[in-house]
């Protein structure tokens, strides 16, 4: 009977440590980030979403990046099954 109890608080301590919270502690590097909630598809627990902010010039560079990689075509030989 007492190996129940004992596997029963070992069983008990395991859950709590494993719903222990697993959000992260900001980062000591000071920079500014853009944090937001969010939901996940198939899910209801909400998810802390942290990412760098950037700036306007940043963000625009990015976007056109996207934009001309999405123009580039890679030219394939005929008939190499692409």
């Amino acid at each position: 009977m007492s190996s129940f109890f004992s596997v029963s608080a070992l069983a008990l301590t395991a859950v709590l440590v494993g719903c222990a919270s697993t959000e992260q502690v900001a980062s000591s590097d000071d920079k500014p980030q853009n944090c937001r909630q969010e939901t996940r598809v198939g899910s209801n627990i909400p998810v802390r979403d942290c990412r760098a902010a950037m700036t306007d010039e940043e963000r625009a560079r990015m976007i056109e990046q996207a934009r001309n990689a999405a123009r580039t075509v890679v030219p394939t030989k005929p008939g190499a099954g692409g």
